[in-house]
């Protein structure tokens, strides 16, 4: 069940025609995260597919590795920060801070999900509409402001 979804690029529209398995796995894995519960796989049947044909004469004996994975995260974001610090370092607390937050008649939504960790440098992920928002914007903005708001006011 599901969609399955099969392409290959034409040479007349594109510079060029191949793929970066490991671009394509990075960006499914993060549409994964931003998806609570969507599940992706990824399989590249480009070395398969010339073996089984005979492309490669030299090596059409021999069996080619098909690279395939899936992404499937429940917890959406939370599982993604849970993932960021995981490489990291140690975190300062155990559970994952998130807030979830819909306002229908404006089609508004909003998911936060933040972790301490014992690293000096910070990491802020933002995203709009599933897209990686490498320079922040008013979104992230707004967010970092009511944080630090909000700390200070606790530090009162």
């Amino acid at each position: 069940s599901g969609t399955t979804v099969t392409f290959w690029a034409d040479a007349d529209v594109f510079e060029t025609t191949e793929y970066s398995f490991e671009t394509l796995s990075r960006r499914f894995q993060e549409m994964a995260f931003l998806n609570k519960g969507l599940t992706i796989a990824l399989t590249d049947e480009r070395e398969s597919a010339k073996a089984t044909s005979g492309a490669d004469e030299a090596g059409a004996d021999e069996k080619a590795e098909v690279k395939s994975v899936t992404y499937h995260y429940e917890g959406g974001i939370v599982d993604f920060v849970k993932y960021l610090n995981s490489r990291k370092g140690d975190v300062i607390h155990q559970s994952v801070i998130d807030i979830e937050a819909e306002d229908k008649e404006r089609l508004l939504s909003a998911e936060i999900a933040m972790q301490w960790n014992t690293q000096y440098s910070e990491g802020v992920y933002s995203f709009a509409n599933t897209i990686h928002t490498h320079e922040g914007g008013t979104h992230e903005e707004g967010f970092r402001a009511a944080l630090t708001t909000l700390v200070n006011k606790y530090a009162r």
